[in-house]
């Protein structure tokens, strides 16, 4: 039987909100499941959150509105893929953040305004919550499960890595000096391992 991961907050659908994992019982089984239900499962999750953003979100209301899609007519995965996928272009930089979000995203909790690396040339910056990094921690816990882990990172960061990986040994973690400085710190951490 597989080790239940314990304390984990994740976001799988419920609203906009997170929801706490307090007991590991949700995902004691999750490497039990064949792919086909995680296939299925996944396909559910999308229409549900389809149905909520097409409903609440602004943004998505009018990019749908002007690609002629009603949302009542989505009923199926199927029906799904037929929907004209969002990108940088077409909608995330087509309209202002309060209208990307749904009601009271930035009223109701506490954000990060995030930016990507810019490798396309132009970085792109965006509001994030605490779920982000909740769901990022579990999904690499359940990726690096019973594996080395080594984490290479500027300092700032250390308290909140060791906070979201507690059996993380403070040997297997190589901090930067300074902001930077991730090439020593990287081969510094590969002439170690």
């Amino acid at each position: 039987m597989t080790k239940p991961i314990e304390n984990v907050t994740v976001f799988f659908g419920n609203g906009f909100k997170p929801i706490k994992n307090g007991d590991g019982k949700r995902f004691a089984t999750i490497y039990d499941k064949k792919s086909r239900f995680w296939k299925k499962k996944q396909e559910e999750k999308l229409l549900s959150l389809f149905r909520l953003c097409a409903e609440k979100v602004y943004a998505y209301k009018d990019f749908l509105k002007k690609a002629r899609v009603n949302p009542k007519n989505i009923k199926t995965f199927k029906d799904f893929k037929k929907v004209p996928p969002v990108n940088k272009d077409n909608y995330l930089r087509s309209y202002p953040w309060e209208k990307l979000c749904p009601p009271g995203s930035f009223t109701d909790q506490s954000l990060v305004l995030t930016s990507t690396s810019g490798s396309t040339g132009k970085p792109f910056y965006f509001p994030r919550n605490g779920a982000l990094d909740a769901q990022s921690s579990f999904y690499h816990q359940m990726f690096l499960k019973n594996s080395d882990i080594w984490v290479a990172t500027q300092a700032d960061y250390a308290k909140e890595i060791r906070k979201q990986l507690p059996h993380l040994n403070k040997n297997q973690m190589f901090l930067e000096p300074t902001y930077k400085e991730t090439g020593p710190c990287i081969g510094l951490a590969a002439a170690l391992i």
